[in-house]
């Protein structure tokens, strides 16, 4: 976590700020106190100040009115700039000015800065440099301590330590007690030259915060800030003397007043009620930010709605939740993901409103666990029931002339019939039509339960087709008929009697409160695409991405070595890949759950491959409705001698070595070639069930083959045979990590997604070969192709890359299961 801050003064003194010390200093007053501070700067704030200092006799003619502005300006990832400008009434027509820059950075519990300004309080040297270093060390919720040290350059008489150390009783800034101890490099160490300052706060309600500070001469300074939400309003009072009489015994007073703004909220003395406003469409995921400085890919990973929705149904000032849904790219366990994640804030006695923008089956399923659903009238639903295609090429490779070679194991691996058959065999439309029976079940139950309507007119209303908007309000799958400019009453509507704020999401959490120690992590690791070797890829113009074994086993690894993590969910949303790549993963995940807790959490799709690498988890997680299992491994091999045949075209070869040309696609492989290819395939399923029978803890890889041979499963049923350990989502996987590193289940932990990049194009002129190369070499590589085609081309791709090279054994589902 890194702050930068910048300041610029245009007096030779400065206004006063609010008293902080060294080791409790938080924000951009660090320049002033300890540069370390300057590292907890975060999002934006502004804070305008007035001073006003009183001389010997308070008079007005001896005293001096000053302005300061001091502004925060997080870059990101704790990166933060502030810039201050001060004047003063006399000093201000000298034309002395001040800068200050500053740099700070947080490591865990340790913060470091530094600060180097211009023109401080010394009119012997006003345009000379002063160095200031700090440190804070933060151990736990209750302690903190720091120092600073000025004049550190040059100057070493002039040197000034400052030694901080403040404590939290109760682990919250609720209550703090600091103290500090000032050392001259220039005095003796004696009671005479002994400077203490000690302060104490309180915030004996949100938005109410009072200080008291003083120094061994009983120098009091009192404070108060009251709180509104964004805004800040504060005063301070200092009497420089003991005897109470501002501006007596020839020392002076000061009278202080700040306003401040904050972007991120705070507490606030008056909270009106929160409406959350989500906007779903799409896939869900940000999409990756390209770092010109890396060549890489900052990933934009599923999860964030979820796990928002979690934490406004904990937050205290949020009432309720209005949900546009628009048209929605994700599969049925996200949908059910996110029917969870609004039946618990309606659990919690909070409203879920939606309007809805598309109403094909998956959106309206979403929509009918809400509290309410809104629809234009032009929308009509469209909820007509569930689909799954396969597309076949058997038939049109065999008149091409070219020759398909498989080799699979597993009865239901049916991933090379796409390209030996025209049709379903029996085993595929069994697996496939009891996965087809789970979908349209949760469809067809969720939307009665969730409208509370009998089951047969929700069958009813797929049988028909689609239904118009008053259609819909008429047989009760619809609450109101509003157009989009109709809805804001509506809400004021359902929340009358209450004062109501309506917020983007994330701003109508609860405030971001001060913590001293870092809060226990848990390492959310993504494997959300086909799994490959080498580095995890996200392809630009949306070309899709892949999942690197290299990449994962370092983030895996990573996470073992953070003293910080205490627990690791692996998030599996893959259709599977390289066999090789998913043992390099599943070697790590075992390694890294015999030191920490490793929980899987399955997305829409967790097959062959996916599941594979998720086998040694602790415990697995799956939707009703997610894609299990899949345990089967193939290779396919592709010759075009009879095409090249039909051509005219003739191939010449030599070889040194029988098995040379082995992998060539330019002949019908021998049986000998076939003979190589079994075992391969052989020994990669037997390696696979391994996994499965040690991850899974069953008797024997006997058992473990009654529940695999390539057949894939719902998540339900996974679960009724092993396959999986319960049923649920990204935050329950979180939430049973805690449990299982020891925490409780609400306990409050950083979430940190895994690994935080991808590789990219590092060479400019290859843009064009490896963006065409990546359409035809893995089949998560396609977004930026039509609708229409990608499907056949992604079911296409993963067989091409064995035509260059020889066929390498697959743990992998090749073609979606597009249940639409």
């Amino acid at each position: 976590m890194f702050g930068f801050a910048l300041g610029v003064c245009l007096t030779m003194t400065s206004v006063p700020t609010p008293l902080r010390l060294p080791a409790d200093v938080e924000d951009v007053y660090g320049l002033r106190y300890n540069p370390a501070g300057i590292a907890a700067i975060s999002g934006t704030e502004l804070r305008l100040l007035y001073g006003r200092r009183f001389g010997p006799d308070a008079s007005i003619g001896r005293s001096t009115h000053e302005l300061g502005l001091f502004g925060g300006f997080s870059l990101g990832d704790g990166v933060a700039m502030a810039v201050s400008l001060e004047g003063g009434q006399d000093e201000a027509r000298r034309g002395v000015g001040r800068l200050g820059l500053g740099l700070g950075a947080r490591m865990g519990n340790v913060a470091l800065g530094f600060a180097w300004d211009r023109g401080r309080d010394d009119p012997v040297r006003p345009s000379r440099g002063v160095l200031t270093t700090g440190l804070t060390y933060q151990p736990a919720a209750w302690l903190s301590s720091g120092v600073s040290i000025r004049d550190l350059a040059q100057n070493a008489d002039r040197r000034i330590y400052d030694l901080g150390l403040a404590l939290r009783p109760f682990g919250a800034a609720s209550a703090t007690i600091s103290a500090r101890w000032r050392l001259r490099q220039s005095e003796p160490l004696n009671r005479d030259t002994l400077d203490l300052m000690f302060l104490a706060s309180i915030e004996p309600t949100d938005g109410v915060r009072i200080g008291v500070a003083s120094n061994l001469d009983a120098e009091v300074t009192a404070q108060l800030a009251l709180s509104f939400d964004h805004l800040w309003m504060g005063a301070s009072v200092t009497d420089m003397h003991a005897d109470g009489r501002l501006g007596a015994g020839g020392t002076e007073a000061v009278i202080s007043t700040e306003l401040s703004y904050f972007s991120s909220p705070t507490p606030a003395i008056f909270e009106p009620t929160h409406v959350a406003m989500l906007d779903l469409e799409g896939d869900l995921e940000p999409d990756p930010s390209f770092s010109l400085t890396e060549q890489r890919f900052v990933l934009g990973t599923y999860g964030a709605v979820p796990l928002l929705l979690e934490r406004l149904r904990t937050s205290s000032r949020v009432a309720g939740v209005f949900v546009r849904i628009g048209s929605l790219d994700i599969g049925w366990a996200k949908a059910e993901e996110i029917r969870a994640g609004f039946g618990a804030l309606r659990a919690a006695g909070k409203r879920v409103d939606c309007q809805l923008g598309a109403a094909r089956d998956l959106e309206y399923f979403i929509a009918s666990s809400c509290t309410s659903v809104v629809v234009p009238p032009g929308l009509d639903l469209a909820v007509d029931g569930l689909a799954a295609n396969v597309v076949f090429f058997g038939g049109a490779l065999e008149e091409l002339g070219v020759k398909v070679v498989a080799e699979r194991r597993g009865a239901f691996k049916s991933a090379p019939e796409q390209f030996t058959r025209s049709g379903m065999s029996d085993a595929q439309a069994l697996a496939l039509g009891a996965y087809l029976d789970t979908v349209y079940e949760a469809l067809v139950a969720g939307v009665a339960d969730g409208r509370r309507v009998a089951r047969e007119d929700v069958e009813r209303l797929i049988a028909e087709g689609t239904c118009t908007a008053t259609e819909a309000q008429a047989r009760a799958f619809v609450d109101e008929v509003l157009y989009p400019d109709e809805i804001d009453g509506y809400l004021a509507k359902v929340y009358r009697g209450s004062p109501i704020r309506f917020l983007p999401g994330s701003s109508a959490l609860d405030p971001e409160v001060s913590r001293w120690s870092s809060r226990p992590v848990v390492a959310v690791i993504h494997v959300d695409a086909a799994i490959a070797g080498d580095e995890s890829r996200a392809w630009p113009f949306s070309l899709g991405r892949t999942a690197g074994a290299r990449t994962l086993v370092e983030a895996l690894d990573a996470a073992a070595s953070d003293s910080r993590v205490v627990g690791v969910v692996l998030r599996v949303d893959s259709p599977g890949g390289e066999v090789l790549a998913s043992d390099l993963i599943a070697r790590a995940v075992e390694k890294l759950n015999s030191v920490k807790p490793v929980v899987a959490s399955f997305g829409d799709v967790a097959a062959s491959g996916g599941y594979y690498v998720a086998a040694p988890a602790r415990a697995i997680f799956a939707e009703p409705t997610t894609l299990t299992g899949s345990i089967g491994v193939f290779s396919v091999r592709f010759s075009a001698e009879s095409l090249l045949g039909r051509l005219g075209i003739s191939v010449g070869t030599l070889l040194r070595g029988e098995r040379a040309n082995s992998s060539t696609w330019l002949r019908d492989p021998s049986a000998g070639d076939q003979a190589v290819q079994k075992r391969q395939v052989d020994a990669a399923y037997d390696r696979f069930l391994g996994w499965v029978v040690r991850g899974r803890r069953l008797g024997s890889k006997a058992e473990a083959r009654a529940v695999a041979e390539g057949r894939i499963w719902s998540g339900a049923d996974a679960r009724a045979h092993r396959l999986v350990d319960r049923l649920g989502g990204l935050v329950d996987a979180i939430k049973a990590a805690k449990v299982e590193a020891g925490l409780d289940a609400d306990d409050e932990v950083e979430i940190a997604a895994l690994p935080s990049t991808r590789a990219g194009i590092s060479r400019p002129l290859r843009l064009f070969r490896e963006t065409a190369k990546s359409l035809l070499g893995t089949p998560e590589n396609a977004q930026a192709i039509p609708h229409v085609l990608r499907k056949t081309l992604i079911a296409l791709t993963p067989w091409l890359a064995g035509v260059e090279g020889p066929p390498q054994p697959q743990a992998l589902v090749p073609y979606l299961v597009a249940v639409d």
